[in-house]
């Protein structure tokens, strides 16, 4: 769909409750792994279905909106897709990132990242760059329903993430009371940068359970 409505947090959390109920009943119930914006999301989805689910990992997606720098881009993402495609904007953004020094992905990563631009609908970025600006705020009731169906947390995210900054992820550990894994060298993406060291961090998380 095109319009951002959409794509409202309590829709799309929706669908991932569903689908957790769905899985826990067939097959028993899942590890849920959350990254970035994507957090936010999981965070709404387990608020309602905990006892659907074995644990909770949020990766790289902190509490509260995301950092200075990333508010920046998110605005200025809202505002260029007034004017260009989603695959236009990453174009754009391959060019200023050139132009700043910074490291282009491999190859296939590149295409991926076009690949999915181009096919990713404009309200979908509109929806979750205002979620990233402005997110809801409900860890506590969260914490409760997590303590309640007695479900672990854990907080994951590399060590030079930039999007939220170290203590919004410190903070949203604190209020879930959940460990953390800080990921050694890894920025906002540890599955990718860091692979080993993150499917060692959960799968010591998921073995304590």
């Amino acid at each position: 769909p095109e319009d951002h409505s959409e794509y409202r947090i309590g829709l799309l959390a929706a669908d991932i409750s569903a689908l957790l109920r769905i899985w826990a009943a067939q097959h028993g119930r899942p590890h849920l792994v959350a990254h970035s914006v994507g957090g936010i999301i999981a965070r709404e989805a387990a608020l309602h279905s905990a006892a659907d689910i074995a644990s909770l990992t949020l990766y790289s997606s902190g509490s509260g909106p995301v950092g200075p720098a990333a508010q920046a881009d998110a605005r200025l993402l809202l505002e260029a897709l007034d004017h260009v495609t989603p695959g236009q904007v990453q174009v754009l953004k391959e060019q200023l990132d050139a132009r700043a020094g910074r490291p282009a992905p491999p190859g296939e990563i590149a295409a991926f990242l076009r690949r999915r631009w181009a096919t990713t609908s404009p309200g979908h970025l509109r929806a979750l760059a205002r979620l990233a600006l402005d997110p809801p705020d409900r860890l506590a009731q969260l914490s409760a329903s997590l303590r309640e169906a007695e479900v672990p947390a854990m907080a994951l995210w590399g060590e030079h993430d930039e999007v939220w900054e170290g203590p919004a992820f410190a903070a949203l550990a604190d209020r879930l009371d959940a460990p953390t894994v800080v990921v050694p060298g890894a920025g906002h993406s540890a599955a990718v940068e860091a692979p080993g060291d993150m499917v060692d961090a959960l799968d010591a998380f998921w073995r304590r359970r």
